[in-house]
């Protein structure tokens, strides 16, 4: 009796990809390809000192004070700094402004 394969109804590369990550039951792959936010987001609280962030947020805020949001220009620095960008546009607030280092003029190597 030959078992049949939980991710036989992906088409094959889907396969590959489930199957490089580890991933390999059928229930899991639908959790991966249809993620859902209640179910998959993370407390931002357990990161260290995010509390103090946002509390230094939150009072930069009420006090009007000018938030630099100074990115990355990396594959997670930019994201980041949108995040944050339309978070204060969100609320409403005005008095930031957002920078991204070039990557040539300001890069690790241009030291």
């Amino acid at each position: 009796m030959t078992e049949q394969n939980p991710l036989a109804e992906y088409p094959e590369l889907v396969q590959t990809l489930l199957k490089n990550r580890g991933i390999i039951a059928r229930d899991d792959a639908e959790k991966f390809l249809h993620p859902s936010y209640e179910r998959d987001i993370h407390d931002p609280f357990l990161m260290k000192d995010m509390e103090k962030a946002v509390v230094r947020i939150f009072e930069a805020t009420q006090a009007n004070e000018k938030i630099i949001i100074y990115g990355d220009y990396d594959c997670d620095g930019i994201p980041g700094s949108v995040i944050l960008h339309d978070l204060l546009k969100k609320i409403g607030y005005k008095n930031f402004d957002v920078y991204i280092p070039d990557r040539h003029e300001e890069g690790y190597a241009a030291q």
